[in-house]
């Protein structure tokens, strides 16, 4: 579960379990930084079913876990990993500011949905869409798409909204605002929309994104607020020239991953992401292209992939930084997951158990350069710190400034990090 809420001052949080007492001291926030950060956590004797946690303002938010000693679980069989069995996410933003608060008129230039069952987001002619407060859904076989016309969709504070945002617009700039939330509970894993979507019987790739677009020229996608939810697949794609689309992101929660392939988002050229919360179920925070900035991200992994992913093809990249990751769960179980908090991998085709036997799959002519991962922390038990495979020429990769509380059995092969020699076809 998660709750989220907007403020302009310090606040208190009273978490109430009325199942069953509090007992004091018996509640964990995560990341446990918070604490050295203006956070505490209090309880009350004569309230003993509550905790009481204050939270000080930040223009950047907050994001974080509420954890009890006494409802914790093993998701994986034989491994010690632990995580909340009744999980409560809290996300605490500032006010919005209204640039990112389109405004509405009963003009041809705003559609407003209607509560319930929504249609006909792909004719209008406005150029902005807007969810105000209530809950709305589109069925399991379609989803948001948005006409050429339109170049913002706002979800406000306390709009559930469930469907997936396909944007058919080429302009300059397209958004994504607002504090309500986005679900797609209604799809099958993979959905396919060319296939009814139902789940996709290929191996093609085009199953639904929660967030897609095109781009014929340049683009500049902005993303502020918004919380996903349960989404069937990758939650981010565009298509067309990636070379010269970006992405602007902040205070954005992505929840509910459990199907396999739930990865982060896209950061093409330029991006600049930050102030995030991801759990995710595969590659989380995407470093595949150059001139990119994240920092100021929290981490619920589950067991597919790394934390931190260049790899998988050969690239060119350069002048990458992420800054500030907390990793506050993992379950990693086996070499086939991809484990680790940083990952370049082989190409599945060539590596179908994780660790590559084939080490011929390399392009000398490419080069990843200017590579920085710093200030890093792993809470709980951590599978290994890298396992980079290098599929090109690597140059200037700096790690720095990582804390990991504690390794997992290594009888897992998860822990121990790699840095094999790779070759071009001709060795």
């Amino acid at each position: 579960a998660w709750s989220s809420f907007l403020t302009s001052e310090d606040v208190v949080v009273r978490v109430t379990r009325p199942s069953a007492a509090v007992a004091n001291g018996s509640v964990v926030i995560r990341p446990t930084t918070l604490l050295n950060q203006g956070f505490s956590v209090s309880y009350d004797s004569s309230d003993d079913i509550s905790v009481y946690i204050t939270i000080p303002y930040s223009e950047n938010g907050w994001r974080f876990s509420v954890e009890f000693s006494d409802d914790l679980y093993t998701p994986v069989e034989s491994v010690a990993n632990t995580e909340p069995q009744h999980s409560l996410l809290i996300f605490a933003s500032p006010m919005e500011d209204p640039s990112i608060v389109p405004v509405a008129t009963n003009d041809e230039s705003t559609f407003i949905a209607t509560p319930g069952r929504v249609y006909d987001t792909n004719v209008t002619s406005a150029p902005t869409v807007i969810f105000y407060p209530g809950v709305y859904w589109f069925s399991e076989t379609d989803h948001i798409l948005l006409s050429e016309s339109v170049t913002w969709i706002y979800f406000a504070p306390g709009a559930y909204v469930k469907g997936a945002v396909e944007f058919q617009s080429t302009a300059a700039i397209v958004k994504a605002t607002g504090h309500g939330v986005l679900s797609g509970e209604q799809y099958v894993w993979y959905a396919d929309p060319e296939n009814g979507y139902q789940t996709s019987t290929s191996a093609d790739n085009n199953g639904l994104r929660i967030w897609r677009g095109k781009n014929t020229d340049t683009q500049t996608f902005v993303l502020q607020g918004v919380t996903i939810a349960n989404q069937p697949f990758n939650s981010m794609d565009w298509s067309g020239n990636l070379e010269d689309i970006t992405v602007l992101v902040s205070d954005y929660k992505q929840v509910g991953a459990f199907y396999q392939q739930t990865d982060g988002l896209e950061m093409y050229p330029g991006s600049v992401v930050q102030d995030v919360f991801y759990h995710s179920n595969d590659d989380t925070i995407k470093a595949y292209y150059s001139n990119v900035a994240a920092q100021r991200i929290v981490v619920w992994k589950l067991n597919v992939a790394p934390v931190i992913q260049f790899g998988w093809t050969s690239r060119n990249t350069k002048n990458v930084t992420v800054d500030t990751v907390d990793v506050i769960h993992q379950s990693y179980s086996n070499a086939e997951e991809n484990p680790g908090l940083i990952g370049s991998n082989n190409n599945y085709v060539y590596a179908p158990g994780g660790l590559s036997n084939d080490h011929n799959t390399a392009d000398t002519n490419l080069t990843t350069s200017g590579l920085t991962f710093s200030n890093i922390r792993s809470e709980g038990f951590s599978g290994c710190l890298f396992r980079i495979y290098a599929l090109e020429n690597l140059d200037s990769i700096y790690i720095r400034n990582v804390w990991i509380e504690k390794f997992q059995d290594p009888s897992l092969n998860t822990t121990d990090s790699l840095l094999p020699a790779f070759y071009d076809a001709t060795s």
